[in-house]
């Protein structure tokens, strides 16, 4: 044992060490200014009267049993004072210290002491207590989360888990395996090249993502690494730490996202170009109304003010003829306007029946037949195949042949306008041959488009075609034309039967 003069002499005064000697029975003997502030400030006793065994850890007592030099950290607390009908201060506080004993010979006496000096560290564990409690909250989030915390070295390609998240057995990945045979060939070659790159870069942080392979699901998952690299103080590199998740689910997310966004954007591009089509599909109109209407307007005026003049029963007869066809020609105009409308509007309603192709053929060419009786144009029909039924919208199968023979009396000055049709087994072909003037090749597609016009010397709407399109379309069937150039035209329908 030491041989010690005044141990209370030592001074301690800026760090508030409690110095205090008690008996074989640890009954405090004497004390020193700062073990009487920790007992007096923390318990409702004198410090002469406090039973120091019951603050004691076990493994102190038994040090001070056996003369037996010792250091410990102990809690004195609510609980280890209440079992002796003892009471602190706050019986919700705790109190952590550290202490140390030695047995030691007062020089003067020669008896043997037991020495103690202790110092109350319950504000630093405070400290530390929170920095591990959330230390231990932010490494549940980080498991909770899928990420983590790793040490990695490219040189191997080696990964070992320091905490967070440990393993992905739920895709079948587990990062303590040999990483390198699991990466994609691709992201092998572009890691190898991005982990020499980091670790000669002196930035902070790098990241990266790879293809992962799962044998489990015979698929690969990405993971995105997010890596500091850790020098030794001479500047050398010895390994990257940092963290790495499982993002694979997140950028399907993503991807589905994106395509929900792109099928908008695209929705929204097509409605632009629908506006942008009806705006000029109106100007359009506008233009026709204003132009081409004009001039049936201006013919019924002028014969209306001509015959206000004229006595001549036959003279009248003459003018009131040519304000008729003037009145036709303007009802036809107007009427393709609105039914164009409909059909760009998708309101056109289509009605079904079954009923032999020859009253139809019939009933077309006899509408038509007072338009031929004084001209040098003949209108004929014909019927290849004999008589079969089609089950059509009636209505609409007469406005497309109407306006094949009304567009074939337009071009045509001379010789014969055909109407026939052609039964096949699928179907029925409906034709209007004429001897015309024709068209170029190239033009037979373009003239069922909307508002074109080969010839503008010709009044119409340039809408007569195109509804003969659409409205074959809406029927299951298609519309065509063979031409050339000064041979006639030949427009075709075929439909279902």
């Amino acid at each position: 044992m030491r041989v010690v003069e005044d141990i209370l002499a030592n001074n301690f005064d800026e760090i508030r060490i409690a110095q205090l000697i008690v008996d074989d029975n640890c009954n405090i003997v004497k004390y020193n200014k700062y073990a009487k502030e920790y007992v007096e400030s923390r318990s409702k006793y004198k410090i002469e009267e406090l039973p120091f065994q019951y603050a004691l850890s076990e493994k102190m007592l038994n040090a001070v049993k056996s003369c037996t030099p010792c250091s410990d950290t102990f809690y004195v607390n609510y609980d280890s004072f209440v079992a002796h009908d003892l009471q602190l201060n706050d019986a919700d506080q705790y109190y952590l210290f550290f202490a140390e004993y030695e047995p030691v010979v007062i020089k003067d006496t020669g008896n043997v002491c037991h020495y103690f000096m202790m110092k109350d560290v319950t504000d630093v564990l405070s400290s530390d207590m929170d920095t591990y409690i959330n230390g231990q909250k932010f490494r549940e989030l980080m498991v909770a989360l899928g990420v983590a915390h790793i040490d990695f070295k490219p040189n191997t390609m080696t990964v070992d888990v320091v905490g967070g998240r440990n393993n992905y057995n739920e895709v079948g990945i587990s990062l303590d395996s040999p990483i390198k045979s699991l990466l994609h060939p691709d992201d092998l070659r572009k890691s190898n090249a991005f982990f020499l790159r980091a670790a000669k870069d002196r930035s902070k942080k790098h990241s990266t993502m790879v293809r992962v392979y799962s044998h489990m699901l015979k698929d690969y998952r990405y993971f995105s690494f997010v890596l500091n690299p850790i020098r030794r103080p001479d500047g050398t590199f010895v390994k990257f730490s940092g963290f790495c998740i499982d993002v694979t689910d997140k950028l399907q997310e993503m991807k589905k996202h994106d395509e929900k966004l792109n099928l908008k954007v695209s929705k929204l591009e097509k409605e632009k170009i629908v506006v942008e089509q009806s705006k000029s599909n109106m100007d359009h109109m506008l233009s026709v109304m204003g132009h081409d209407l004009r001039s049936p307007l201006s013919a019924i005026m002028g014969f209306g003010e001509l015959m206000v003049n004229v006595d001549s029963h036959a003279e009248r007869e003459e003018i009131f003829g040519y304000i008729k066809k003037s009145v036709n020609q303007m009802f036809a105009m107007v009427n393709d306007i609105l039914e164009s409308t409909r059909l760009d509007a998708g309101t056109i309603k289509y009605t079904y029946s079954t009923f032999p192709i020859s009253e139809v053929v019939n009933d077309v060419y006899m509408s038509h037949i007072p338009l031929f009786r004084e001209n040098t144009v003949k209108l004929e029909k014909e019927i290849e195949g004999g008589d079969v039924e089609i089950e059509t919208d009636r209505m609409r199968l007469t406005e497309i042949l109407n306006n094949f023979i009304s567009n074939a009396i337009k071009y045509t000055y001379n010789g014969t306008i055909t109407l026939c049709c052609k039964i096949e087994e699928d179907g029925v072909y409906f034709h209007v041959i004429d001897t015309g003037v024709g068209i170029s090749k190239k033009d037979c597609e373009k003239v069922f488009e909307k508002y074109e016009m080969l010839d503008s010397e010709i009044s119409g709407t340039g809408l007569g075609l195109y509804i003969c399109r659409e409205l074959a379309h809406g029927l299951g069937g298609k519309v065509g034309c063979i031409s050339d150039k000064g041979k006639g035209c030949d427009f075709w329908l075929w439909l279902p039967r």
